[in-house]
């Protein structure tokens, strides 16, 4: 008697829908890998990112920033400027002019409840009295200005030399004398400028 021959399963090919749902599988598996690699490498070149506060619309010295005039962004630190707040913004007062799209930066807003000029004056910051010259510049508040020695009677120092930059005009007398708030060194070179000569102030543009 002959023994009876041997049975092999029968393979089948998979159906259709499989196949197709494999190769998906692997379509998104390879595009999320890449998508992982970009992300990786604009980290590398832009650093990670970080929370922005961006304004929504324009505002001027003495406005009080509100609900609707800033937003908070994810931003690469890369693109933020030194200074940028941390904390929310909303409720503080604008001592220097914020464009729409720009980051709210700290030196750009005046500290606590103080009014009229002091409420201009970035936190920190200190407003030091610039006396017209003969040939004054027209200037208004909330404009930046560089402060440049005009004359040096003494010879120690050069006229053009810049003394304090980016400063904020923060009022402008009748009599067109400017005050200018400035960083604390740079009040003290400021001050020590007046003592011994003239200044005078150049817009930035």
């Amino acid at each position: 008697m002959r023994p009876a021959p041997a049975r092999f399963p029968i393979l089948r090919p998979p159906p259709l829908r499989a196949v197709l749902a494999v190769g998906l599988a692997l379509t998104c598996g390879l595009l999320v890998l890449r998508a992982t690699g970009r992300a990786e490498a604009t980290v590398d070149r832009y650093g990670s990112h970080i929370t922005a506060w961006v304004v929504r619309a324009d505002l001027e010295p003495g406005d009080v920033i509100g609900a609707g005039d800033v937003d908070a962004e994810p931003r690469p630190s890369s693109f933020v400027p030194t200074g940028a707040v941390d904390a929310d913004p909303r409720g503080r007062r604008v001592a220097g002019a914020l464009g729409r799209g720009e980051v709210v930066v700290e030196h750009r807003l005046a500290g606590g409840d103080r009014r009229g000029a002091a409420a201009l004056v970035p936190a920190g910051w200190r407003a030091v009295a610039v006396p017209a010259l003969e040939a004054a510049l027209p200037v208004e508040v909330g404009q930046r200005v560089d402060v440049l020695a005009a004359l040096d009677p003494t010879g120690t120092g050069s006229v053009g030399d810049v003394v304090a930059e980016d400063g904020v005009v923060v009022h402008v007398a009748d009599d067109e004398t400017v005050t200018v708030a400035v960083t604390p060194s740079q009040a003290r070179r400021l001050v020590a400028a007046l003592a011994t000569g003239l200044v005078a102030l150049a817009l930035v543009g």
